[in-house]
């Protein structure tokens, strides 16, 4: 008895799901990228109680000059998790819960 097409068919399967095994966990690392992870979180306001510890300004122009670098920006940040040079805003380790503006500045600031 010939069993070639049963045996074509059950290679296909095991190639496929073994495809599939790899791709799922991937495909999740995707999903949590941090450009991805800031996504849908809104922008941190000068006001929040965590942003005025921390001395946050949207525009870092408007912080005192006395305490930030000229070229302190979020955007160089090592705690800025976004497109570093086309971002308008991203993802920050200091405040998890918002998006910082890439312009801006904090008293966390550290070169990246």
């Amino acid at each position: 008895m010939y069993t070639g097409k049963l045996d074509r068919r059950r290679r296909l399967l095991l190639r496929t799901s073994a495809a599939a095994a790899v791709a799922v966990p991937l495909a999740g690392l995707v999903r949590l990228s941090p450009a991805r992870a800031a996504d849908g979180k809104p922008l941190l306001s000068p006001d929040d109680p965590a942003a005025e510890r921390l001395n946050y300004h949207a525009d870092a122009s408007e912080a005192p000059a006395d305490q930030r670098e000229g070229n302190a920006f979020c955007r160089n940040c090592t705690f800025f998790k976004g497109e570093r040079d086309s971002a308008d805003a991203g993802g920050c380790v200091i405040f998890p819960e918002n998006r910082v503006n890439a312009k801006g500045w904090c008293q966390s600031w550290r070169a990246a």
